[in-house]
């Protein structure tokens, strides 16, 4: 069973956060103005994610945003996790976004 497709499924072809940002800002006019936009970027076994957070003009337009878009809240922002495609043949083997390390994270012990 495959589910419906999200209008943020063409987020993945973007290929910087320049290109993501403009992409998800004209996406969300409808419903209003993105008044702040963040996007963490991950790569980690060759898989590339970004990360959107952003919060829309009022509460009233988030909830419409959710409704239409399928995306969760993380803290008080919109969340969105974007698996982005690979870059095009041809453009090098190094990737513009950095390794991600929170896998490389070791778990806290005891208080000591």
């Amino acid at each position: 069973m495959t589910s419906p497709r999200s209008p943020l499924d063409r987020l993945r072809y973007c290929l910087g956060v320049d290109d993501l940002k403009r992409e998800l800002r004209a996406l969300c006019a409808p419903y209003g103005t993105i008044s702040r936009l963040d996007v963490l970027r991950s790569q980690r076994s060759g898989k590339r994610q970004a990360i959107c957070l952003w919060r829309m003009e009022s509460r009233e337009r988030e909830q419409q945003v959710i409704s239409e878009f399928g995306v969760g809240r993380f803290g008080g922002d919109l969340v969105a996790v974007v698996e982005l495609q690979p870059p095009p043949a041809g453009e090098g083997q190094e990737s513009p976004y950095p390794r991600s390390g929170w896998g490389d994270l070791q778990p806290l012990g005891p208080p000591g």
